[in-house]
């Protein structure tokens, strides 16, 4: 585009008006080095935020566990549907398991799907017993994965 200007002496003078393609190339380099520097910065912190969901879903499981033991005096045979455990894991990046329950013990386990697993790789599953155990099937930190 050219913005076309009129003089002191009435001829007419044409400035150059919008963006040289170097002015552009530049941006466009800057934009790109941003969105590359936070891209793994932010698929970190999704990643925490789902392994922070699981630890939740993980929980109120245990919780849902104890009832039922308070009920009917042991974990065994405790179904997911009776423990509500379709709405725990609803829109999780984890699927809930009992892996264990017998008279006086059991064992939950929130396993990553395929995508979770490949960024969080370093916890890996995250498991409970019933004395409040926490363990993770990954290399990592048990302190960095579960938190306090």
């Amino acid at each position: 585009l050219v913005r076309i200007l009129l003089t002191s002496k009435n001829t007419l003078q044409k400035t150059p008006f919008g963006f040289s393609l170097i002015e552009m190339l530049i941006t466009l380099s800057i934009i790109a080095i941003l969105t590359l520097t936070a891209l793994p910065s932010y698929q970190r912190h999704i990643s925490t935020s789902k392994r922070h969901h699981a630890k939740i879903a993980l929980l109120q499981l245990a919780n849902r566990l104890e009832i039922y033991h308070g009920i009917h005096h042991t974990y065994q045979n405790a179904k997911p549907n009776e423990l509500g455990l379709d709405p725990l894991s609803r829109d999780l990046a984890y699927q809930l398991k009992i892996k264990q329950a017998d008279t006086t013990h059991y064992l939950i386990q929130a396993i990553p799907n395929s995508q979770q697993s490949k960024h969080d790789s370093a916890c890996g599953s995250l498991s409970l017993s019933n004395t409040g155990k926490r363990m993770i099937s990954g290399s990592g930190n048990i302190q960095q994965c579960w938190g306090r």
